[in-house]
């Protein structure tokens, strides 16, 4: 069951980089993020009555911070890269796992991790050895990086947490920390006169975030969350691999990205790497 939950997840979360691209033409990030958020965190406390948790809460400020620099970097980039370069989460976790939780590495998952670092450099610096020119891609990029390593973090730590806490609450600690991440997000861009509707609005906004608030939101990180009580940490990095065609196929035929051969290469280095950290992982514990 817990591996249905991942699927599950992972659907949705691929569908969510085209809602969010949608969204952006009309709207900021900011605002719409906190409206996503806002009201999805209305929506599961009117339905559960969760409780906050100071512990669930600090961590989830890890999601949050991953979620402000997703947007922030799909505002810069396109949808392929985004979604290449969060595949290398499940790297990451394994780093995370060791350096957290104490877990060995061995000599396959060293070499997993340094084959998906090298893919997403690969991945982030696209443009630069192709030689075009896209300083604003390549910042775009770096902010996902980042929002990676956040991503992995916050799988570790809700790992620990989920043995004491249930989904419900960890994921509604989620929305309250990210919907207070944007409403400083909303201050900041008050104070530097920062338009908060980027054009004039119409159904298009409106369908993103009825879609990124029931499934994108509320149903997916439900899922998530109960992937990672019921499974381990690399088992839920595993939904990084099935996100990973579909944000990539939504971004070619709905917005014609690009598929360059540094592109391939990188994003096939990061699968390998993922895929060999993650089974060299799932083999040692079968043991």
């Amino acid at each position: 069951m817990a591996l249905v939950f991942v699927v599950l997840s992972a659907v949705f979360a691929g569908l969510n980089l085209p809602a969010l691209k949608y969204g952006l033409t009309e709207l900021s990030p900011v605002l719409l993020m906190l409206i996503r958020f806002a009201a999805a965190t209305l929506v599961i406390w009117l339905i559960y009555r969760p409780k906050i948790q100071k512990t669930a809460l600090k961590a989830s400020f890890l999601s949050a911070g991953a979620l402000l620099l997703i947007i922030l970097g799909l505002s810069l980039s396109t949808i392929s890269y985004v979604q290449a370069i969060l595949a290398f989460i499940p790297v990451a976790v394994g780093l995370g796992a060791h350096h957290l939780l104490g877990e060995k590495q061995t000599l396959k998952s060293i070499a997993g991790i340094l084959l998906g670092l090298g893919g997403t450099l690969f991945i982030i610096f696209e443009v630069k050895i192709s030689g075009t020119n896209g300083h604003q891609l390549v910042i775009g990029n770096l902010l996902v990086f980042f929002s990676a390593i956040l991503s992995a973090l916050y799988i570790v730590e809700c790992r620990k947490l989920s043995k004491t806490i249930s989904s419900i609450d960890l994921t509604f600690n989620q929305f309250v920390a990210t919907t207070f991440v944007f409403i400083l997000g909303m201050f900041a861009m008050a104070i530097l006169g920062k338009p908060l509707v980027v054009s004039e609005t119409t159904n298009v906004s409106l369908y993103s975030l009825i879609y990124l608030i029931i499934f994108g939101t509320v149903l997916m990180f439900f899922f998530y969350q109960k992937g990672i009580k019921q499974t381990n940490a690399y088992v839920v990095g595993l939904s990084q691999y099935l996100q990973l065609p579909v944000g990539v196929l939504s971004g070619v035929i709905l917005f014609s990205d690009k598929i360059s051969p540094v592109f391939i290469l990188g994003t096939g280095l990061i699968l390998a790497g993922s895929l060999i950290g993650t089974f060299n992982h799932l083999s040692n514990e079968k043991s």
